[in-house]
């Protein structure tokens, strides 16, 4: 028992876990914040980068 807590341990604590990037401007990922946001594939944890540029939205 101690043997299989050794390697789930191990196992854990090697697994690699690294958030996705999102892009956001002119020529990147996806025209708008929101857009990003509401990608299916956008989870907690990911990262969603706004470049330079002028957006024209209505609130």
């Amino acid at each position: 028992m101690a043997a299989m807590s050794l390697i789930l341990i191990l196992f854990l604590s090697f697994s690699h876990v690294s958030a996705a990037q999102w892009n956001v401007g002119a020529e990147q990922n996806y025209n708008n914040v929101q857009d990003a946001v509401d990608n299916i594939n956008t989870t907690d944890g990911d990262v969603i980068n706004v470049f330079n540029g002028n957006m024209k939205k209505t609130l």
